[in-house]
């Protein structure tokens, strides 16, 4: 499924009465947990990078980890930089 955007993801959400869950991710293993868990939830997501823990992994590496997770999901996913 291809990447959406948050305004069409949220959009839906509100207008169909449901949430959709927003999570910081620090490593792979973060971008891989929450993947597994709304795919098997079938779940749209959103997946967010924060500015306040850019000290703790290099941005350019996990932010293509993060795409490349969202690109192949099955389910829809947006990509958010919090307070970037």
């Amino acid at each position: 499924m291809p990447l959406v955007h948050m305004k069409d993801l949220l959009s839906h959400a509100y207008a169909h009465g449901y949430a959709v869950g927003a999570f910081d991710v620090v490593s792979l293993e973060f971008v891989e947990g929450v993947m597994a868990a709304a795919e098997r939830s079938r779940a749209p997501v959103i997946l967010s990078l924060a500015e306040s823990h850019l000290e703790h992994y290099d941005f350019e590496l996990l932010m293509s980890g993060v795409e490349a997770a969202a690109r192949r999901s099955a389910v829809p996913v947006a990509l958010h930089f919090d307070r970037g």
